[in-house]
């Protein structure tokens, strides 16, 4: 399960990877597409080797970052099957209102 959100200071990007390891996982930014690419194997040399629902092997997901993304700024956490990536937003343009002074016209007597 992946689910994308938006917050102040970025998007992110939160995946469910149970039973994937850290190593397995790579993530890649290019052209603007965020991928997630890994795999989730199997080991068949367990002793206790029951059937199994969960599916196995190599995946995939990309993401198409918005516009205000900033790729360079991106951070991920893994911590017990779940990946959170974090990718900054650029700055909003900060809108301000300016006064013009006009001086005053000279009082003619």
């Amino acid at each position: 399960m992946v689910d994308v959100s938006e917050e102040a200071g970025g998007y992110v990007i939160k995946a469910e990877l149970p039973q994937v390891k850290q190593e397995d996982v790579k993530i890649a930014i290019e052209d603007n597409t965020l991928t997630i690419t890994g795999e989730r194997k199997f080991d068949r040399n367990s002793k206790k080797h029951h059937p199994i629902e969960q599916a196995y092997g190599r995946f995939s997901h990309s993401f198409e970052l918005p516009a205000d993304a900033r790729p360079p700024k991106v951070s991920t956490m893994f911590n017990n099957g779940v990946l959170i990536v974090h990718v900054a937003r650029k700055d909003a343009i900060k809108r301000r209102r300016v006064e013009a002074k006009v001086p005053l016209a000279e009082a003619v007597c």
